[in-house]
Formats: C-alpha cells, structure tokens, sequence
C-alpha cells in the first residue's frame, strides 16, 4: 500500500517512515501542507491517465 505521510519533524518524519517501509509500504514523506496537496494532485492525475 501507498501511504502519504504528512510531518514537519525530521526524527519523527524518519522513524515513522522506516517502520512502515519494513512492514512493506510505499511511504510518501512529506513536511508540509502544500507539498502534500501536490503529492496528491499528482497520483490523483496518474491515476486518471
């Protein structure tokens, strides 16, 4: 599964996404509001192609 994961602290930011990469997710870090709404412009125009 393909995850977005929204946060601004770096230590917290990487640990969360290591744990959910060993568990066998695709994590999409991100560090803030804006960068996540283009994140998921983006899959949401992939998805439609």
């Amino acid at each position: 599964m393909r995850l977005l994961l929204l946060e601004d602290d770096r230590r917290i930011g990487s640990s969360l996404r290591a744990v959910l990469q060993a568990q066998g997710h695709a994590v999409d870090w991100v560090r803030d509001l804006a960068s996540a709404r283009a994140v998921l412009r983006l899959r949401l125009r992939l998805r439609t192609l």
